[in-house]
């Protein structure tokens, strides 16, 4: 492709053949220049203008659709990664953005009453990426309008931690002067794994000693079927 000489990519096994496509690394490394994309300024400025304030897997997709109105070639997630670190940028969330951890560690509430806010409650929420583990991000618009929308929720908490996550100190004031005690919950689900005989004090708890979603562990216990390979029933 590049030296005009012949070349037949070399088997790896007797069916596969290899991936390469050039006879030599120093073709290999023509190639690669060849087909290198590089950063305009008109590029740099698209990606100054949306980083440290979307979750990773956004950010990737925000700049590639405002790239392509532009004419500009989409870029890969590890390429726009090591721009924003050649720039100083941070690829997660600085500004205008929540995380679960923060909400939780802020108002002082468990992981049973956020994913319940989520799932239940309709607190809309950007995953980090596909990964089992990754974080929920919620923008501060988001979580304002989840409070106004169920203040019920949010009675009780402190006031100062609240206006800096919802940043309206009229809602704070309204939910301060109306809910001023806290909802008391229904108490977690004790869960028992059938195999191992180990009592967990919520679904929560259990499903993530075993690397599972919460919603699989559920199935399980009501469904009678397996989750991870084990088995689990509720414990009065």
């Amino acid at each position: 492709m590049i030296c005009s000489k012949k070349f037949f990519p070399p088997y790896v096994t007797q069916k596969r053949l290899s991936k390469r496509t050039t006879c030599s690394d120093t073709c290999a490394h023509e190639l690669n220049v060849r087909r290198r994309t590089y950063w305009s300024e008109l590029d740099v400025q698209i990606l100054k203008d949306i980083a440290e304030s979307l979750p990773p897997s956004k950010l990737v997709q925000v700049f590639n659709n405002l790239a392509a109105k532009n004419n500009r070639p989409a870029r890969t997630r590890n390429a726009i990664f090591l721009k924003c670190n050649d720039l100083n940028l941070s690829v997660y969330p600085v500004y205008s953005t929540l995380t679960t951890d923060r909400i939780i560690a802020s108002l002082k509430i468990d992981d049973n009453t956020i994913y319940k806010w989520i799932n239940r409650k309709g607190l809309r929420t950007t995953r980090g990426s596909k990964k089992a583990r990754s974080r929920h991000y919620i923008t501060i618009q988001d979580f304002r309008s989840f409070a106004r929308k169920h203040p019920e929720e949010l009675a009780g908490v402190d006031s100062i931690e609240l206006f800096f996550l919802v940043e309206d100190q009229d809602l704070v004031d309204y939910i301060k002067e109306n809910y001023p005690k806290a909802v008391k919950h229904s108490r977690p689900m004790k869960v028992r794994c059938i195999e191992t005989g180990q009592i967990f004090p919520s679904q929560a708890k259990a499903a993530k000693h075993f690397n599972l979603y919460r919603s699989a562990l559920f199935r399980a216990i009501k469904y009678g079927k397996t989750a991870a390979g084990y088995h689990f029933e509720p414990v009065p």
